[in-house]
Parts: structure tokens; C-alpha cells; sequence
């Protein structure tokens, strides 16, 4: 059975992995490893670096996740920035920046780097739609009191974690592409 660790602090991407991962056989280990996040135009280059250094720190083959929201209006803004946005700026800020725009459209990039010590990263991307709410709903991130995924009806942070959680699971197709490459590896490889 391939193994691996996946790094994350993130309660919710440990579920998602744990349960998707299991269903192609390859068995994860939590690693909540701080990692590096260089300032990069992209998710899928802030996950390589972060993979690979994690590979190299840990000599095991690792599994980093990585998100970007690229608001259409805002010319992309935040991008892999998403996380400071979400530490400096509240829902009513982003609310704020967007006042004067129509267009409302969001697109977000997941990405799962996979990697082993001295190899460069394999990537994985899932690209979803979404829509900025004019008022911000419910609590937590910033992003989340705003963000209406394409066939919601509402703000994410008005659904249950279960109901998002089961979103997730059905709808991060990177996930399952990462598991199942992961499944194919050689057992010296994993």
C-alpha cells in the first residue's frame, strides 16, 4: 500500500485527503510540517516549492495543497494570496473593494503538489466558478462570508462543515487524480 505524508494544518483538507486517498488504497500521515510559502504568481508554484522542500525535510514522499482565488474584477487579485487577504482584510473590506464592479465572477484553483525526495513535484489542479455575494453572511474567513460556489445558492459560511465537506469530496477531482497516480507508484517509489 503506497503511503505518504500530507501536510496540512488544515482540519478539513486532512478529512477530504484521508477519505478520498483511502478509496484508491494509499494510506496518508498527518504532517502539520510548517512550510515555506514563497511569493509566487501562482498556487501551483507556491505547492511545487513547498512539496519539494517538504520531501527533502522529511525524506519521505509528501502530498501539499495549495489555493488561489482570482476575482475577475480585481484583475486576478488575491491570487495565492488568498490566506493574508483572509488575515488582514474582513468580509466588509472585500465587500468594499468590490462595490463598484458588475462583475462578480471568482475562479478558484486547488492544487496538490505530490513529491519525492529529490524529484521535482507532480501537480494537480482543480479549477472551480464562483460568485462574490454584495453582502457578506455568517462567520469565519473573510472570503467565505462572500464566495457562492457555482450551484450553491448561498455564501459558503452559511453551510454546515458537513455539507461543505461533502462538496469537497465530490468536487475536488485533483484529489482523486493525485490518489490515483499516487496508487500507480512502485512501492520502492511510496
Amino acid at each position: 500500500m503506497p503511503k505518504a505524508a500530507f501536510i496540512t494544518g488544515n482540519d478539513t483538507k486532512w478529512q477530504i485527503a484521508e477519505n478520498v486517498f483511502a478509496k484508491y488504497g494509499v494510506e496518508l500521515e498527518r504532517s502539520k510540517l510548517d512550510t515555506p510559502e514563497i511569493q509566487a504568481m501562482t498556487s501551483s508554484e507556491v505547492a511545487a516549492f513547498s512539496a519539494q522542500w517538504a520531501a527533502e525535510k522529511l525524506s519521505r514522499l509528501v502530498i501539499v495543497s495549495d489555493v488561489s482565488y482570482h476575482i475577475a474584477a480585481l484583475g486576478g487579485f488575491p491570487g495565492p494570496y488568498i490566506k493574508y487577504i483572509n488575515k488582514w482584510l474582513t468580509s466588509a473590506d472585500l465587500a468594499n473593494l468590490m462595490s463598484a464592479h458588475d462583475d462578480r465572477s471568482v475562479y478558484v484553483n486547488e492544487v496538490i503538489g505530490v513529491c519525492a525526495p529529490g524529484e521535482e513535484a507532480k501537480m494537480f489542479m482543480t479549477k472551480m466558478g464562483a460568485r462574490l455575494a454584495q453582502k457578506p453572511k455568517g462567520s469565519g474567513y473573510a472570503i467565505d462570508q462572500l464566495l457562492i460556489w457555482d450551484g450553491f445558492d448561498d455564501v459558503q459560511a452559511t453551510y454546515t462543515p458537513e455539507q461543505m465537506l461533502k462538496h469537497w469530496q465530490q468536487n475536488l477531482g485533483h484529489y482523486h487524480e493525485a490518489a490515483k497516480y499516487l496508487a500507480s507508484l512502485p512501492a520502492q517509489k511510496a
